[in-house]
C-alpha cells in the first residue's frame, strides 16, 4: 500500500469506527427508552437531590486536585477561575 493511500485510509477507518460506536450506543439508548417499565417509574426528589450533591462532590474533589496541582507547579490561578475551567 503506498503512502498516499495510507494517509486517507486511516482517517476513514477511524471515522467509520466512530460512526459505528455512536450508532451502537444510539441503538441501545433508543431500545432502552422504549421499555414499558420505564413509563411507570417515578422520581423521588430526596434521592435526586442526594445524587446531584454526591455528583457535585465527586467533581469538586477532582477539581480541587487539579487546582492544587497547578499551585504545586507554581501557577497561581484564582480558585473560582480554576473550578470553572475544570
Amino acid at each position: 500500500m503506498n503512502e498516499r493511500m495510507r494517509r486517507w485510509i486511516w482517517p476513514l477507518v477511524k471515522a467509520l469506527l466512530a460512526l459505528a460506536i455512536v450508532g451502537a450506543v444510539g441503538w441501545q439508548f433508543w431500545g432502552d427508552l422504549h421499555h414499558a417499565q420505564l413509563q411507570q417509574l417515578s422520581l423521588q426528589m430526596p434521592w435526586v437531590v442526594l445524587s446531584a450533591l454526591l455528583y457535585l462532590a465527586g467533581l469538586g474533589c477532582a477539581a480541587w486536585y487539579w487546582y492544587r496541582l497547578l499551585v504545586v507547579f507554581g501557577e497561581r490561578p484564582a480558585l473560582g477561575a480554576a473550578l470553572r475551567a475544570y
